[in-house]
């Protein structure tokens, strides 16, 4: 046992590069995968928390008569509307507000227009109406109760208004106008003069820096006032010769606030949105059957909620693309490191077969080796990828939202099917590699693998070519396709990280793309940090690619880098022999990557209906060949050392 003990801990150190390499290509892809695929769920966890603490309604019932909704009768407090809203089961509470835009002023003026020609025949080639000053700002005008419940607003600095003559503003933009407590606002005479802003304010309906569209012409408001009390009164006196004519109208009741109990599923779910529309039929047919000057809307019909909504089934989308893959190609990384561990054990395996130990005594050596780094490996990584990919994401949100403070909740989904893939991968290779290798007599096992023997290859039919190559070149050519299955890993491998390098460059001219779309652009700045994760998960990956490769090579072939140095080759010289073997197989593979990456741009595209293939440049092409092959320069820099450390007289020492 003890015999059996040491042998795990000598395989551990004469491996811990390979076994490091394992480690940190799974801890890369489970985190990768377990953040991304936590990070819809954390956003709308964050903003669902949000909304309840600030009690959003979870229906807007809106008049659409343009006389605005009216009072009870035996309850001056109460709409005759809510009422009838009260007898629907799932009711829980309602506020009414007043929602003017100032795109309607011109409409508002040609009907007190005509109210005065009605009372004054021949009087309308002297009558004119200004309700608002010259070049007044795009401005949505709104009541707010002091002691509202529902939609209940968030004060970022002085309070909310007392009585009429103060006035509370939304906080600045992209598009709204900057405020500060104590502005005075010229709201015209109708409005009531100047008014004074004692508190700037967030409404959680209005969450977008993009800002909300006015009803009536859809374009940007550039400030939202809003008024104490229940109603916005305008107050005039039109002036007709000696004449005054005064003016006093309440603007009508136009938005009923309603909060029904609670659904199953949160905010910004499917199932929200479900349940929501299965609530708007009940209501429609049973208590608001008689109302049909009314439009009820859900929060789908909200400007701001919309946007974040859309920008949570993007990111869901990405979730569900960009990890299969990664994940594919790291479990090929991870099966051909684990697979070349073993078989470089082979002396190893044949010295325990020898002392008796069984076939699964054996087979448990290697799956100890491989589980455990896999199990640390994947703890680790979705720790990692739970924790860090969120904070860097989430602050991104800022550019394009109010967002609340970060609320984690954790979706391990992704990470957990992912690394129970990866543990069943490195245990299939573990024991079935060692099982092919147990297949040899201890005697064999014990010898050196005999190198494979080479074979005209189809360059060398093409006489013209083959010619004209130097010896060096035919040497590199003959023992690529000799060790054909370091040439079917590599060219995979490097495709595979070739691919996501692409398609991390896309996304990235992509978010570049989307600077004119307001819906899509609220993607854009947190497109860019995914881009570049896929990015650097990418180049880590083809760097582990090309670093086992090359090792595997040199590992494989040190009695022929040895004959090279008997020979008389340079250092030089017998450095080439190895890296321009690997930098050919590198340039096949990337060549391969580009079309995969394309294809794999083009799913994404077709998914996410985010831009098109013509909006990523050509330089993304180039670049994505130049970073691996860059890295494969730098890779085989740092394993220089390893070839010349091979000793000439060890390595040409007899096998027999």
């Amino acid at each position: 046992m003890k015999a059996y003990t040491q042998s795990i801990y000598r395989s551990i150190r004469s491996n811990l590069a390979k076994l490091l390499s394992i480690f940190f290509i799974i801890l890369l892809g489970i985190a990768f995968v377990s953040g991304i695929g936590t990070l819809s769920s954390m956003i709308t966890n964050s903003f669902g928390v949000y909304y309840e603490d600030h009690n959003i309604p979870d229906l807007i019932i809106k008049d659409t008569s343009g006389e605005g909704f009216t009072k009870s009768d035996d309850n001056d407090e109460e709409l005759d509307i809510e009422k009838d809203l009260s007898k629907y089961e799932h009711y829980i509470n309602s506020t009414y507000v007043t929602v003017f835009d100032s795109s309607a002023i011109p409409e508002l003026e040609e009907t007190i227009i005509t109210q005065i020609e009605q009372s004054m025949p021949g009087a309308s080639s002297s009558i004119t109406v200004d309700l608002l000053p010259d070049d007044f700002p795009l401005t949505r005008f709104s009541t707010i109760h002091q002691d509202q419940t529902i939609d209940t607003f968030e004060i970022i600095d002085g309070r909310l208004p007392e009585n009429e003559n103060e006035i509370a503003v939304e906080q600045m933009s992209d598009s709204m106008i900057s405020h500060s407590v104590g502005d005075v606002i010229n709201l015209g005479a109708a409005f009531g003069g100047y008014k004074k802003i004692v508190g700037i304010v967030k409404n959680p309906l209005v969450i977008s820096k993009y800002g909300e569209p006015d009803l009536i012409n859809q374009e940007s408001l550039e400030q939202i006032i809003y008024f104490y009390g229940d109603r916005i009164t305008i107050n005039l006196n039109i002036q007709l010769g000696a004449i005054s004519i005064p003016i006093s109208q309440a603007l009508p009741i136009t938005d009923i606030y309603v909060d029904i109990d609670p659904l199953f599923g949160r905010y910004l779910t499917g199932i929200y949105k479900n349940e929501i529309e299965k609530r708007i039929e009940e209501i429609t047919s049973t208590v608001l059957n008689d109302y049909p000057n009314i439009t009820i809307l859900s929060l789908e019909q909200n400007t701001s909620y919309a946007y974040l909504r859309s920008y949570c089934d993007k990111i869901d989308m990405i979730a569900a693309v960009f990890p299969f893959f990664f994940i594919a190609v790291a479990a090929l990384v991870v099966s051909s490191t684990m697979s070349r561990l073993v078989e470089e054990e082979r002396s190893m395996i044949g010295c325990l077969n020898t002392l008796g130990y069984s076939e699964k005594k054996i087979t448990k050596k290697y799956l100890i080796l491989s589980l455990v780094t896999c199990l640390i490996s994947c703890i680790l990584g979705m720790i990692l990828g739970l924790f860090l990919i969120p904070t860097i994401i989430y602050p991104c949100l800022e550019t394009t939202f109010f967002t609340p403070r970060m609320i984690y909740l954790f979706s391990p989904l992704f990470g957990l099917l992912s690394s129970i893939g990866m543990i069943l991968v490195v245990t299939l290779i573990s024991v079935f590699t060692v099982k092919k290798t147990l297949k040899d007599q201890p005697a064999t096992l014990l010898l050196p693998k005999s190198p494979k023997a080479g074979k005209p290859i189809l360059l060398e039919k093409i006489k013209p070519l083959w010619r004209r190559l130097p010896f060096r070149i035919k040497s590199s050519f003959r023992n690529i396709f000799r060790y054909k299955k370091n040439l079917v890993m590599t060219i995979i491998s490097v495709a595979g990280s070739t691919a996501m390098i692409y398609a991390g460059l896309s996304l990235l001219n992509l978010a570049d793309a989307l600077v004119n779309d307001p819906v899509l652009s609220s993607l854009r700045d947190t497109i860019a940090p995914i881009a570049i994760l896929i990015i650097c998960f990418a180049i880590i990956m083809s760097a582990v690619v090309v670093y086992n490769l090359t090792n595997m090579n040199i590992g494989e072939r040190t009695r022929e880098i040895a004959t090279l140095k008997v020979l008389g080759y340079k250092e030089s010289e017998v450095h080439m022999y190895i890296y321009r073997e690997v930098f050919i197989m590198t340039c096949f593979g990337a060549i391969f990557g580009l079309p995969i990456g394309v294809l794999l741009m083009y799913l994404v595209i077709q998914l996410l209906d985010l831009g098109s293939l013509s909006d990523i440049q050509c330089y993304t092409y180039i670049l994505s060949i130049a970073i691996i092959l860059v890295f494969v320069i730098l890779v085989d820099a740092l394993l220089s050392p390893k070839i010349k450390k091979v000793d000439m007289s060890t390595s040409l020492k007899s096998v027999d």
